[in-house]
Parts: structure tokens; C-alpha cells; sequence
């Protein structure tokens, strides 16, 4: 038998051995495993990217029994959508961050590969409703108005430094060309515990000054800073305001890692919009 059905008939039996209705493969974990490692259950259950997954699959009209596993970046997913898209694994799904595929024409199709709505899942949970949330919610019975309004602030900052490059990195995908430097855009973002975040406005000019763009700036039509947005830019930059506030006003101390499942957590139990109108069709369609 060849490795190729080999590795198909194992990823097909796959949810055999976990006792489930399908497998559920995402992003995350911090290691990419190959498609041998994963066949051979390589994985981790414990991400905030399988959290985020379980919560969609928890949206499906007809409940289903799945087993979620972090593998790595696309680049473990990629084979793995691959195989689902030419028919030849079943019982198995494929989550992943949509990024700025849609505009580089690269999106798999197939009811089993699923995207997110936002560039990742995080420009999906970190907006300023969830963050004004999670406040309210670890700080019950307490009007803040000023909170409010450093949230409001915070989100007006965001949107109004970041729309050209937003706009740029349109520009760039569907010029075929890699966008900005993700690591670069990402250092923006300067973190002054336990004071708010600040903008690098200098480091962010350079960025743009040194884009490999041919040709002017294109409108990016419903792109946003919110939507389109490096998403791990974004989590940073709302978790730090997170962070900040309940430091500086509350004299509370929550990590990172805390914040994330408090902001996931919101963005399902308010049923927002983004859940109910892109996530639940995603998985009400998920073929057995």
C-alpha cells in the first residue's frame, strides 16, 4: 500500500480511535507536525485556537461529537485541505485563519476546510465591545466611565493609524506580492506595563516607506482595520489595553493568556453577529 492511502486511510479512521464524529484539525500549538506525525496523533487540545473552534462547532444546529487538535501553521493545514478538497479523507475538517487569502485567490473550497471571518480568529474576538465586556465583567457593579472611554480611544487609535496599512496589504495580495512584515507590524505595538500601549508611529511610517508596492495604493472596498488587520497585531494590542486598565484602575492583574479565553468566551456568549451569521452556516454545512 503506498504511503498516499496509507496516510488517506488513516486520517478517514482517524475518529474511530477518538470515539467521535470527526476530527477537527486548526492552527496553533507552536509546532508544525507533518501529515505522518498527526496520522499518528500529534496534536494539542489545549490552545486557544482549538478553545475558539469548539466554541464555533458548539453553534451547529445538529450537535456533533468532535475531537479538536492544534497541528501547527497552514503550512501542516494546507496538505491536510488539500486531500479534503480532492475527496480523499473523510470525517475530518480543516479550521484555519483566512489571513489574506480571499485576495490572493487561494482559498480552498469545500464545506470541510472552514475560514475565519476576520484575518484570524483574534480580529474576530478582540473588538471594543468584547474588551468594554470583559471589563464589565471582572469588575462587576462598578460604573467606569472613564474605562468607557479609554476604550473608545483605544479603538479610535487603532482603526485611524492602521487603515493604510491595511490598504497597503490589500494592495500587496492581490498583486500577488508578500504583505508587510508581519514580525515588523507586529513591534508597532509598544507595550508600557502597567501603562496603556503606544502606537510606533515611526517605526510604523518606515514599514510603509519600505512596502514592495508596484504601483499606487488600491482601495480595499470592505476591507478594515478590525476585519483585515495582522490579527496577532490586533490581540496585542487590545489585550495590553485590557491589561492596563484593569491594572491602573482596578488594581487587578490578569495575563494574556486569561484575557484570551475571557475574550473568546464573550464573543460566543453574545451570539455576535460575525458567530451567528459567517460560523454557524460554516459548520451547520460540515459534511460526515
Amino acid at each position: 500500500m503506498s504511503s498516499f492511502l496509507r496516510t488517506a486511510s488513516g486520517f478517514s479512521n482517524l475518529h474511530l480511535f477518538y470515539q467521535v464524529d470527526l476530527m477537527v484539525f486548526v492552527e496553533g500549538g507552536g509546532m508544525n507536525h507533518s501529515l505522518r506525525e498527526i496520522e499518528q496523533g500529534s496534536g494539542d487540545a489545549s490552545t486557544d485556537d482549538a478553545a475558539f473552534w469548539a466554541n464555533v462547532f458548539k453553534l451547529r444546529a445538529t450537535p456533533l461529537k468532535v475531537a479538536i487538535r492544534s497541528v501547527g501553521s497552514k503550512t501542516s493545514l494546507t496538505p491536510i485541505a488539500n486531500l479534503i478538497a480532492a475527496g480523499s479523507i473523510r470525517r475530518t475538517v480543516v479550521g484555519m485563519d483566512r489571513d489574506l487569502d480571499d485576495r490572493r485567490g487561494k482559498l480552498v473550497s469545500h464545506p470541510n476546510i472552514l475560514y475565519t471571518f476576520g484575518y484570524s480568529w483574534e480580529n474576530d474576538v478582540f473588538r471594543k465591545p468584547i474588551a468594554q465586556l470583559i471589563v464589565k465583567d471582572l469588575v462587576p457593579n462598578i460604573q467606569d466611565q472613564g474605562a468607557h472611554q479609554e476604550m473608545e480611544d483605544a479603538a479610535r487609535s487603532l482603526r485611524k493609524s492602521f487603515s493604510v496599512l491595511v490598504q497597503l496589504d490589500h494592495t500587496l495580495a492581490t498583486q500577488g506580492v508578500e504583505p508587510t512584515d508581519r514580525d515588523a507590524i507586529k513591534a508597532c505595538i509598544l507595550i508600557r506595563t502597567p501603562q496603556p500601549p503606544e502606537i510606533d508611529r515611526s517605526g510604523l511610517a518606515m514599514i510603509l516607506w519600505n512596502s514592495k508596492l508596484s504601483g499606487p495604493c488600491v482601495q480595499a472596498g470592505s476591507a478594515s482595520v478590525e476585519q483585515d488587520l495582522f490579527g496577532h497585531l490586533v490581540a496585542r494590542w487590545w489585550r495590553s489595553q485590557i491589561g492596563s486598565l484593569l491594572s491602573r484602575r482596578h488594581g487587578l492583574r490578569v495575563p494574556n493568556s486569561l484575557i484570551n479565553r475571557l475574550a473568546i468566551s464573550a464573543y460566543f456568549r453574545v451570539q455576535s453577529i460575525s458567530a451567528m451569521t459567517h460560523y454557524k452556516p460554516l459548520v451547520d454545512g460540515v459534511l460526515l
